[in-house]
């Protein structure tokens, strides 16, 4: 590799510009160009000058032989980069538009312009791509699909928004910086020679030839207000990211719960593969996530390769894993209604009839039975699963008797123990009517008659009493609206005599102004006949004088 292409590749590594490195060693920008360009080779001083900057030896630098070369390049993949490559834009930008005639600078903004509607374009895809997937969402359920889908929508949203701003940077720099920078280095290699050629004719000696002196690296000028200002954008990315970073820390912890579940149960007979390898993978996954999130806040480098092994295992193992437990889900035998084991329990309660007791008037599914030997007396069988289901009966003042649920598990450790056991065989119940109870009522059929009419009475009695109420509210409503209408017609009638008196004051005014005014009119008339005659007689006067 010559010396120019090492010197460009340097440079570049190092992401300095010409004009920068040029200041840092003393000499002209137009001088550092000639070099990269091979049309000048740098004095033994610069070359010195050269190792310390780019952190290389001499023969590094000159030997042709050497073709890989890299010395102290800063092109770790880190967030602390970001911000100088950004300043670095901007430096560039702003040397180049000082530089830019209006013409120029109206044909980029006129172009990025161009680019910008192209993206804002590229939108409608993405719009495309989440309605597919809302419609898969909600396959889940109404809250789960919305939940699922508004997560598919920021995921969406933020893609487009880097891939966009990385598309437009990219064309900018590529179109505009880099386009611009090769005019202006060509137009100013151009005006160097012909002012060396005049120089040379004037016997002028050139700059490189002068006597050698001490080379002075200088630093890179520093944009305090910049580097700041990056700073704090950077504090508030890193903030949203440790946000971000909560829910996969919570959802690593569930996972390794579930694996650790998942462990257990073994020793109970039931063994999923397909659960155990989707935990890993996803245990897998979160790590990875964990590890960008933290090389991102910690500015340490990443190991694009192990990442990209390391996901490709995780979505591979999750796959096999969904494909195992499908298989495994599927050859389960499916059986509707609760264990054997799961028994239902009896208890009755017997309360004295009265001709107006009332039970439970809103419960449908209570049964009647016929038991003539009950004819003072009233007899309540209830059976139920009494540890997922119990019902408790309520007698209040003497009359209502209405029947009460609590589904709360009592033992969630049984129920657990022959899930597991029938897991085991292969075999999953779905507990259908685990929570359901049978309410039977036992009395004479004189009684039940009696009870029947008690319920129809009372849901008779309700009805009526919430329509009057209905009613009652209603015409509550009217009488306010009839009172609020005769306020407003009261007021209107108001105005309108009030107008009218305004209008009879205003037509008497009137009168009295005509009348003003036509007075006004005859003392003007007198006054300009007065005035006539005393013309006249001033020039009689003047006449007879």
């Amino acid at each position: 590799m010559k010396f120019s292409e090492k010197l460009q590749t340097l440079r570049k590594d190092n992401k300095l510009s010409q004009e920068q490195l040029a200041d840092m060693l003393d000499v002209s920008r137009q001088a550092v160009s000639k070099w990269e360009s091979g049309q000048t080779y740098p004095e033994m001083d610069k070359l010195l000058a050269m190792t310390k900057i780019f952190g290389c030896s001499l023969d590094d630098l000159t030997n042709d032989d050497i073709k890989d070369i890299r010395g102290n390049t800063k092109n770790k993949s880190t967030a602390g980069n970001l911000v100088d490559e950004v300043l670095e834009i901007i430096n560039r930008t702003c040397a180049i538009f000082k530089k830019l005639k209006p013409l120029d600078l109206v044909k980029i903004i006129f172009a990025m312009l161009i680019v910008v509607i192209v993206l804002l374009l590229c939108h409608i895809p993405v719009n495309y791509i989440y309605s597919l997937g809302v419609e898969v969402f909600m396959n889940f359920g109404f809250k789960i699909g919305d939940i699922l889908s508004s997560i598919f929508k920021f995921i969406l949203e933020v893609a487009y928004f880097i891939l966009s701003l990385l598309i437009f940077v990219y064309i900018y720099k590529i179109r505009v910086l880099d386009h611009y920078e090769q005019i202006n280095t060509t137009e100013d290699n151009y005006k160097e020679d012909k002012e060396v050629d005049n120089s040379k004719k004037n016997n002028h000696i050139e700059k490189e030839t002068l006597p050698k002196r001490e080379v002075i690296v200088k630093k890179e000028k520093s944009y305090t207000i910049f580097k700041l200002l990056g700073s704090m954008v950077m504090a508030c990315i890193k903030f949203f990211v440790i946000c971000l970073a909560i829910p996969f820390v919570i959802s690593l912890l569930l996972q390794f719960a579930a694996l650790i579940i998942s462990i257990l149960i073994i020793f109970k007979g039931v063994f999923f593969l397909g659960i155990i390898i989707g935990i890993l993978s996803l245990i897998l996954l979160n790590i990875i996530i964990l590890n960008l999130i933290f090389n991102f806040l910690f500015n340490k480098t990443n190991s694009v390769k192990r990442l990209f092994i390391m996901f490709a295992v995780s979505i591979a193992a999750l796959g096999i894993g969904v494909g195992i437990t499908m298989w495994d889900f599927t050859n389960m035998n499916y059986i509707n209604g609760v264990p054997e084991e799961i028994e239902k329990e009896k208890y009755e309660v017997t309360y004295p009839m009265k001709n107006d007791i009332i039970i439970d008037p809103y419960n449908s599914y209570i049964n009647y039975a016929i038991d003539e030997s009950l004819e003072n007396s009233i007899r309540i069988e209830i059976s139920s699963y009494e540890n997922y289901s119990h019902y408790y009966v309520e007698y209040n003042d003497g009359k209502y008797i209405y029947f009460n649920q609590d589904t709360s598990m009592h033992s969630i450790k049984d129920f657990v123990d022959i899930t597991l056991k029938y897991l085991s065989k292969k075999q999953l119940y779905l507990y259908e009517g685990l929570y359901d109870g049978d309410i039977t009522v036992y009395t004479s059929s004189k009684n039940r008659e009696v009870l029947l009419n008690n319920i129809k009475n009372y849901l008779s009695e309700k009805e009526q009493s919430y329509y009057s109420n209905q009613i009652k509210q209603y015409q509550e409503v009217i009488s306010d609206y009839e009172k609020r209408l005769n306020e407003l017609e009261n007021s209107y009638y108001a105005n309108i005599n009030s107008l009218k008196q305004k209008k009879q004051y205003l037509e008497e005014k009137s009168e009295k102004l005509e009348e003003e005014n036509e007075n006004l009119r005859l003392q003007i008339e007198e006054y300009k006949n007065t005035i006539a005659e005393y013309r006249d007689a001033l020039s009689n006067l003047l006449e007879n004088s």
